[in-house]
């Protein structure tokens, strides 16, 4: 698992990854909608602290996880808008 947190680590540094570090705040973020239509949502931090709680027994799981993050960025966001090119940047 030294390598999921070592990859974690890196996508953290990603210089467009701000977005993706903390899970969506509806109000804050102006993203009113958002559990309407994000079922299971997922942020780094909590792929972090899931990897620290040893919740993931298989690196599959991690990779499942790091990916609901940019699938639910894809399904939220409009084609062509900012966030959309971040994700497909990231």
């Amino acid at each position: 698992m030294m390598q999921c947190y070592n990859l974690l680590q890196q996508l953290k540094k990603h210089k467009s990854a701000y977005p993706f570090l903390q899970p969506v705040n509806p109000q804050l973020d102006g993203a009113y909608n958002y559990f309407d239509i994000i079922k299971e949502p997922m942020d780094l931090s909590t792929v972090e602290s899931n990897l620290k709680a040893g919740d993931y027994q298989t690196a599959s799981q991690f990779h499942g996880d790091i990916n609901k993050i940019w699938l639910n960025s894809y399904a939220y966001n409009e084609k062509n808008t900012p966030l959309y090119r971040i994700t497909i940047e990231i």
